[in-house]
């Protein structure tokens, strides 16, 4: 799954004894990396330059690659995938629903954020930004996490917990009808190796607020409905 994994180094260190060939998945870029230098540095660069092939999911990681020393013709620059069906045709469904009055209600502007409530996701920040937002928005906040209590306080002092719903963790079903409903998503992150809600909500049809601490920030970068900013307020 990952070079970083013991079992995982373990095995790529026995298949170069053993002259057998490799494929590193890396997601990894530079603003993600933890250590620069010393033996964590060290043995990445050896599993990366030792590796048959890298495959990244974008530039950003490709660029990581390139930074291990890896040769640019063994990396393989590939996209991560979005169920089409799902993503794509089940959102419309719905949406086309509204017009017979039977789907989500579509008149007001509506943000959604899909992630784990933790400190590097920064959801605090995005609360802050909605507040100060004009007219009357909504925001959907999509998953759970140790910072669910104080963002609920958060959105009370800053007066819109009327227009904020936490959902709680949902399945791709409850994501999907969330996204059928909203517009724009806002992946804020402080720190994203991918990110991969940004990808899901393209195909969804909605605009993307994505910050350019993310992986896919690059993938997204110039594509129309997508904003790349720096994740602050």
């Amino acid at each position: 799954p990952t070079w970083a994994q013991l079992a995982s180094a373990w095995a790529m260190v026995r298949a170069v004894r053993r002259g057998v060939p490799y494929v590193i998945f890396s997601e990894s870029t530079l603003t993600s990396r933890r250590f620069s230098r010393g033996p964590v540095d060290w043995l990445r660069r050896w599993l990366f330059t030792q590796a048959g092939a890298v495959v990244v999911p974008g530039p950003a990681a490709r660029e990581a690659a390139l930074s291990a020393g890896v040769a640019p013709e063994r990396i393989v620059e590939s996209v991560n995938s979005v169920d089409l069906d799902l993503f794509g045709g089940r959102t419309r469904e719905l949406r086309d629903r509204t017009e017979s009055g039977t789907g989500p209600d579509v008149s007001t502007h509506r943000y959604v954020y899909v992630g784990q409530l933790i400190a590097r996701k920064n959801v605090a920040a995005l609360l802050d930004a909605f507040a100060r937002l004009e007219g009357a928005p909504e925001l959907d906040v999509v998953g759970d996490g140790v910072e669910l209590p104080a963002l609920a306080q958060r959105a009370r002092d800053l007066g819109v917990a009327e227009r904020v719903r936490f959902r709680g963790f949902l399945d791709e079903d409850g994501v999907v009808e969330v996204l059928a409903s909203t517009q724009t998503l806002v992946l804020p992150s402080l720190e994203e190796v991918y990110g991969f809600t940004p990808l899901e909500a393209r195909v969804a049809g909605l605009h993307v607020v994505v910050s350019d601490r993310a992986g896919i920030a690059e993938n997204l970068r110039d594509v129309a409905g997508a904003w790349i900013v720096p994740p602050d307020v």
